[in-house]
């Protein structure tokens, strides 16, 4: 597209303003996305699309008048972390306006939080251009950016536009805002599910977490703890033993030691403590199922019979 000279000029000689406005923001908005396991994004407008804008709206004085030229977005996993970081920009920022699509009840438009902000003097330097410009942040969870992506360029720079083409993105807008309400509000929604179902496989791997956050504090932990209690619930299956038999051997004073140390995360401990009390059970299942077991250093340095494994019985560092 042909960009008209005089606007042309123009655009070049905002930009810098519009580059030393971001790398102002940039920072700030990054460590708010980062607070919530957001992702930060920022662009400033292109000539072409800031011109088409100017025309359809018919600004007077479009890099005055248009909040946009520097827009922003500050992307969450779903819908609670939004009103959490709208407060926390707005701790930084100054509020302008905000705009969030208020639609009717049977209409299908995706509802995201956009908001028009400027910088506020006492956090930046004073005297600076950029201090006078309102710049777009919008905030969006994942599935809302999911979609502005892939949707975008087929709604919206579409050549031509159909009735069907609308309604069926209408559609899945829709649906998406229905999956975004889900992510927000899981676990009421699986307990409105699951009612009185009680399902046996994670019923058992349930009561290992249980055993471990009472053995364990939060720091020693791991961060996935289904997957912990799967290691555990196989080295019991091998062990021949249940849930409440490692209560009790956590309990006894002469395993203390490996549930304390530092050096070892509890599904060694458990091991090392199984290992103690039933290697004779676990040795023919472990080398029926082919299964490898991980003997680190610090394993053997608290448990030294550990070295008694077979070579062919251990997974290789």
């Amino acid at each position: 597209m042909k960009i008209p000279p005089s606007f042309k000029q123009s655009y070049m000689d905002i930009h810098p303003v519009l580059e030393r406005l971001e790398a102002a923001v940039q920072p700030r908005a990054e460590e708010i996305a980062k607070r919530y396991n957001g992702v930060y994004t920022g662009r400033i407008k292109e000539p072409e699309s800031i011109l088409i804008k100017a025309e359809k709206e018919g600004y007077k004085h479009p890099f005055l008048q248009m909040d946009d030229l520097f827009a922003c977005t500050i992307t969450v996993p779903n819908s609670q972390a939004i009103e959490d970081v709208r407060r926390d920009v707005e701790a930084i920022f100054q509020l302008v306006e905000v705009r969030q699509r208020a639609v009717e009840p049977e209409e299908f438009a995706y509802n995201d939080l956009n908001l028009s902000l400027k910088t506020i003097p006492e956090f930046w330097n004073r005297g600076e251009a950029y201090l006078d410009l309102v710049f777009e942040l919008q905030i969006k969870t994942l599935l809302q950016q999911a979609w502005s992506q892939a949707g975008h360029d087929v709604i919206y720079k579409a050549r031509k536009k159909t009735w069907g083409l609308t309604r069926i993105t209408s559609q899945l807008r829709a649906l998406l805002e229905m999956a975004d309400s889900l992510l927000a509000n899981l676990d009421s929604a699986a307990n409105i599910l699951q009612g009185t179902i009680e399902y046996p496989k994670y019923s058992k791997r349930n009561q290992i977490i249980d055993i471990l956050e009472c053995a364990w504090d939060d720091p020693r932990l791991p961060g996935n703890l289904d997957r912990a209690a799967l290691v555990i619930e196989n080295y019991l299956e091998l062990a021949g033993l249940a849930s409440d038999d490692l209560v009790e051997l956590l309990r006894r004073e002469e395993y203390r030691r490996y549930v304390e140390a530092r050096s070892l995360t509890p599904t060694q401990a458990v091991f090392i403590i199984l290992f103690q009390e039933k290697w004779g059970d676990m040795k023919p299942r472990l080398k029926k199922g082919k299964r490898k077991v991980l003997v680190t250093s610090e394993m053997l340095d608290l448990c030294p019979n550990l070295a008694k494994i077979p070579p062919d019985y251990c997974a290789s560092l």
